[in-house]
């Protein structure tokens, strides 16, 4: 003897909905386990890259900013640790280098000139 249910309201309970009556009578999906060295590569911290700070660790960054703002390799790194791993911060103690070199270079100039202008 095969009965058919007929679902009425009473039979799912007042008020609620035919999904909400599948979703607590949902079978369980299985988990799969990870073993230790999956689970070691999953929970790696992913890279976080900041568009306004450079990652001393990259040295495609490290290249690029240099070149860009001509710097030789030691003046780059005196610059880095004055001003930090900010972007704007390299770039506007470059500019300020420059200056000061700039600077330097017209006193020695001018120096130079002068005792030769004395002495026509």
């Amino acid at each position: 003897m095969h009965v058919e249910s007929a679902e009425t309201e009473s039979s799912r309970g007042a008020g609620q909905s035919p999904s909400r009556q599948r979703r607590r009578h949902a079978r369980l999906v299985a988990v799969r386990s990870f073993s230790s060295s999956e689970s070691k590569l999953m929970n790696r911290p992913r890279p976080t890259y900041f568009r306004n700070s450079l990652d001393l660790r990259d040295k495609v960054q490290v290249k690029i900013l240099r070149k860009r703002l001509n710097l030789s390799n030691g003046q780059f790194a005196e610059v880095v640790r004055k001003s930090g791993n900010s972007i704007s911060a390299i770039a506007k103690e470059a500019a300020n280098e420059a200056a000061k070199q700039a600077a330097m270079q017209a006193v020695k100039e001018a120096a130079v000139s002068m005792p030769a202008k004395a002495m026509a």
